[in-house]
């Protein structure tokens, strides 16, 4: 009896596999699984590229050596010690005195007339007045 039922069972299973095949090849799939199919298959491509970028990223750049051979010039060095900036300034502010002093635009302080205290009398103050136009009446009133 038991070999009965296992050889119908067999042959079901033969049966019942080709069902399964022949209703998945009928089955059409909806719009939504094909949309979610496409973004899955972008989604495992782009996945893939990001893998290759990081491979070839972490490789070894090999160089191959040529006959020539440069020479590297020497880094100039960024920040320098105080008293050797505080020299540098200070020669550079002593040159551009030199050249203002050598030069004929610049007029000099010996230029200048020089005006003592005996030069200035009370005359030359009330002509000096009447110049700018100073009252001495509004003179006075400012003074008290």
């Amino acid at each position: 009896m038991f070999k009965f039922i296992s050889s119908l069972i067999n042959r079901n299973e033969d049966a019942l596999k080709e069902q399964i095949v022949f209703l998945k090849s009928q089955i059409q799939s909806c719009k939504s699984c094909e949309t979610y199919k496409q973004q899955l298959d972008f989604v495992n491509n782009e996945k893939a590229e990001l893998m290759e970028t990081l491979i070839q990223l972490t490789r070894p750049n090999i160089i191959v050596p040529t006959g020539e051979t440069k020479e590297l010039k020497q880094v100039p060095q960024a920040g320098m010690m105080f008293g050797r900036r505080r020299t540098l300034l200070e020669n550079a502010h002593r040159l551009s005195e030199e050249k203002i002093k050598t030069s004929p635009f610049v007029a000099s302080v010996s230029d200048l007339p020089r005006a003592t205290v005996k030069d200035i009398t009370p005359q030359s103050v009330d002509a000096l007045e009447r110049e700018l136009g100073i009252d001495e009446s509004g003179a006075k009133e400012n003074a008290s």
